[in-house]
């Protein structure tokens, strides 16, 4: 049972090492407008079952279990924190604002810092288009400052010239991180419809969601359970070695 006992150790050891990677990483974007922090859970995975070392007739068998980590986003709404610059925008609520590369590629963000380019098309700051129920988002050139309302309406001088496009994904873990905001991770087709009534509000953006005091304490049990596991590893590579030399001084 020792190379049980270090197999599951060492797995262990290893899933500790992903959820302080994730941890880490959300203490490096936790001042990222519209972030999403990880969520970390474990499982024990069985790969099969083991002769005992001593039978009884109660215990025949010994299950081989391991942890197993499961890294995934949360999509928990951040706080919004107004910035009174009138291209920042932010979503109350589920959905996100869509957005399209260069490249054709549909895109989805909560971050909502915007700009408009020497086109006056609206766009992030990587250039990637923000998309309006009717298209790409664009303002007179001559005009003056936009306006928008708490449905996603866009006004121009009075003039109603777009709306955002606010779209609800219902299947979130098929998305995965870009460097836009997420897209959908190539398995499962994403599942998405247009949000009715979606609350936008201009001039603010929507912090991350991650809480800096929970990931310190988060890492501080990691530390801990690394230090445990690595006693139990410890252990089990005494026994070993302790069982080898009694076999070898019984020959």
């Amino acid at each position: 049972m020792s190379f049980t006992g270090l197999s599951q150790g060492a797995s262990a050891l290893d899933s500790l090492e992903k959820w302080q990677d994730a941890i880490s990483k959300d203490i490096a974007y936790a001042n990222k407008v519209g972030y999403r922090s990880a969520a970390v859970g474990f499982e024990g995975v069985s790969h099969g079952e083991m002769p005992s070392a001593t039978h009884t007739s109660f215990v025949e068998f010994l299950k081989g279990v391991t942890p197993k980590e499961r890294v995934q986003t949360s999509f928990a709404q951040g706080d919004l924190t107004p910035t009174e610059n009138p291209h920042d925008f932010g979503i109350n609520g589920s959905g996100f604002f869509e957005l399209e590369t260069k490249d054709g590629e549909k895109v989805y963000t909560r971050n909502g810092e915007f700009r408009f380019d020497k086109e006056n098309t609206l766009v992030t700051n990587t250039g990637a288009k923000v998309m309006g129920e009717g298209g790409a988002i664009s303002r007179q050139a001559a005009g003056g400052e936009i306006a928008v309302n708490r449905n996603g309406v866009i006004f121009q001088d009075g003039q109603e010239i777009g709306r955002f496009k606010v779209v609800e994904i219902e299947n979130l873990g098929a998305l995965q991180e870009s460097r836009d905001g997420f897209v959908g991770n190539g398995n499962d087709p994403l599942v998405t419809k247009d949000r009715e009534n979606p609350e936008v509000y201009q001039g603010v953006v929507e912090k991350s969601n991650v809480s800096s005091v929970r990931r310190m304490m988060d890492l501080i049990q990691v530390l801990r359970a690394h230090e445990m596991n690595q006693k139990v590893i410890t252990t089990f590579d005494q026994q070993m070695s302790q069982a080898i030399q009694y076999l070898s001084y019984s020959r």
